[in-house]
């Protein structure tokens, strides 16, 4: 056997650093997270004399001491460690003695790697021999217990398990065989798939479950498996009997006719464990649908939920009872206050003007914001003013409305006036052949209003063109604002527009010259009429 425990030794460990050997032994070597504590040798060298006679171990600390003392008498006995109790022989050295010329091989013995082997169940750890106590060295044989079915050490043979946590989920380590069991469903001290030792108020193992049985549960009442105070409707009270078809709830640990409120009748509540009838002026359980009031409606009338002064929103206002909008001309608005002139109807929840027409002046409208409109607002041109020059676009004479209202005529001589508004002669739409001397008259129209103009050349070889335009910028804007254009009448004939206005504003009239040839005359004097037929009764100018 010490002949075994050298060559582990020296095979294995020999050449390992001692920190390295101790840190693998700690560990455990593959499996170290649960290895019993190790203990290390006590590597102190006595002093001579002081180690128990016995027979050499020369795989032990014992062993270091063996070996032939340079200064030993060849008489002495080389096995004594230490010498007897008695006087010691002079003419002897004792090995065990100090002595300070000689060596003790007991101090400076090789180490087991080098040097002696190791005694049976030891091995050489970083030149020391140890107790075979580790998972690559254990027991009296020094066995390798790694890769095997029993992979651990403990107490000097090669074991399975040592505790739970060296096996697998599921598994619980037995303390008298050292192997891995599965745990059970019914196992209580191993219960389930965690192994669960079940605590004594639940000391039943059913199903893979740890449940209460008739006893565990002391004062409390095994329903289900789990220890319940007895406060429900099948174990209620101190006896955790059923509760009785008079009183069906357990409240409280008392068995009551109600808890919830839909164990009661319709039109009661349940108070405090008692059906009570539902009151016609309760605002928590008001009516025959003890209704909880509240909000807008925190008052309980006549079994009814009703509104009360200030419990309606901004807006609204309580009346009969009832919360309603502010659309009334007496309550309009967020402030619902009454409405009044110049403003008397609410409309929309805001005062306003007007309804309809009806509530404006006469001949007026109402607008879709409430608001009274003037048809006439805004006409311009009720009267004539001829100071202006009527030679160009700008300064036009202006026809007031309620003269052409009545029809009017007006002479005029073309005469040395000037080209100031000449169009393209063809290839426009209409066509407008325009050359020479123009004069201009401005007139004010609002929709409806119908324009009738005729111009007379009052000279037999004036050939006359008749124009019409929107605005005030005539031939600057001809495409936009050209509405009419007449000029083939004929030398000495008159030329007539006539025109309905579908907006207001101002229409421009040009009396101008249509010849281009030198032997016919486009200027001259003329007669203008105009005559307007407005849509409103007085034009508008009241």
């Amino acid at each position: 056997m010490g002949r075994r425990g050298s060559a582990v030794g020296t095979g294995i460990l020999g050449a390992m650093p001692l920190a390295l050997v101790l840190a693998f032994a700690a560990c455990g070597g593959t499996k170290g997270g649960d290895d019993l504590p190790v203990t290390f040798p006590d590597t102190r060298v006595d002093a001579p004399g002081t180690v128990d006679p016995g027979p050499a171990d020369p795989g032990g600390e014992a062993g270091r001491d063996v070996g032939t003392d340079p200064g030993t008498d060849a008489g002495a006995d080389a096995g004594d460690p230490g010498g007897d109790e008695g006087p010691a022989d002079p003419g002897v050295t004792d090995p065990g003695a100090f002595d300070p010329g000689v060596t003790d091989p007991g101090v400076d013995a090789p180490p087991c790697g080098t040097g002696p082997a190791c005694a049976a169940g030891t091995v050489c750890i970083d030149g020391t021999c140890d107790t075979c106590r580790f998972h690559f060295a254990c027991g009296m044989e020094c066995v390798d217990c790694q890769g095997t079915a029993t992979p651990l050490c403990l107490d000097g043979a090669c074991v399975r398990c040592r505790v739970g946590s060296d096996c697998g989920a599921g598994f619980w380590c037995r303390t008298d065989t050292h192997d891995c069991e599965a745990c059970g469903d019914a196992d209580p001290a191993h219960c389930g798939a965690t192994c669960q030792a079940c605590p004594a108020d639940l000391p039943v193992c059913e199903g893979g479950a740890c449940r209460c049985d008739a006893t565990s549960c002391g004062s409390l009442f095994c329903l289900d498996g789990t220890c319940q105070g007895c406060d429900s409707d099948g174990a209620c009270g101190p006896s955790c009997a059923p509760c009785p078809a008079g009183t069906p709830r357990c409240l409280g640990g008392t068995c009551v006719a109600c808890r919830d409120p839909g164990d009661c009748a319709a039109g009661e509540w349940c108070d405090a464990g008692t059906c009570a009838t539902c009151s016609a002026s309760d605002p928590a359980h008001c009516g025959t649908g003890c209704l909880a009031c509240g909000g807008e409606a925190p008052a309980c009338e006549s079994g009814e939920c009703r509104c009360t002064a200030g419990s309606c929103v901004t807006g609204r206002r309580c009346a009969d009872g009832v919360c309603q909008d502010c659309v009334l001309d007496s309550a309009c608005g967020p402030s619902c206050g009454a409405c009044g002139a110049p403003t008397p109807f609410c409309i929309a929840g805001a005062c306003r003007q007007c309804r309809t027409a009806d509530d404006c002046p006469a001949t007026w409208a109402c607008g879709a914001d409430g608001a009274c409109i003037d048809p006439c607002a805004g006409t311009l041109g009720c009267a004539a003013d001829y100071t202006p020059s009527g030679l160009k676009c700008s300064t036009a004479k202006v026809i007031g409305r309620t003269v052409a209202a009545g029809g009017i005529n007006i002479d005029g001589d073309t005469t040395g006036d000037g080209d100031d508004d000449n169009l393209p002669s063809l290839g426009v739409t209409p066509e407008c052949w325009d050359a020479q001397v123009d004069d201009f008259f401005r007139v004010y129209v609002r929709p409806g209003d119908k324009l009738t103009a005729i111009g007379r050349p009052l000279y037999s070889l004036y050939q006359m063109s008749l124009k019409l335009y929107r605005g005030t910028s005539c031939a600057a804007n001809w495409k936009n604002d050209l509405v009419d254009c007449q000029w083939k009448a004929g030398d000495g004939n008159p030329e007539t527009i006539t025109w309905t206005a579908a907006t207001a504003g101002w229409v421009t009239i040009v009396v101008d010259g249509a010849s281009a040839f030198d032997t016919e005359e486009d200027w001259g004097p003329y007669r203008l009429t105009v005559n307007l037929a407005c849509a409103d009764a007085n034009c508008c100018c009241r």
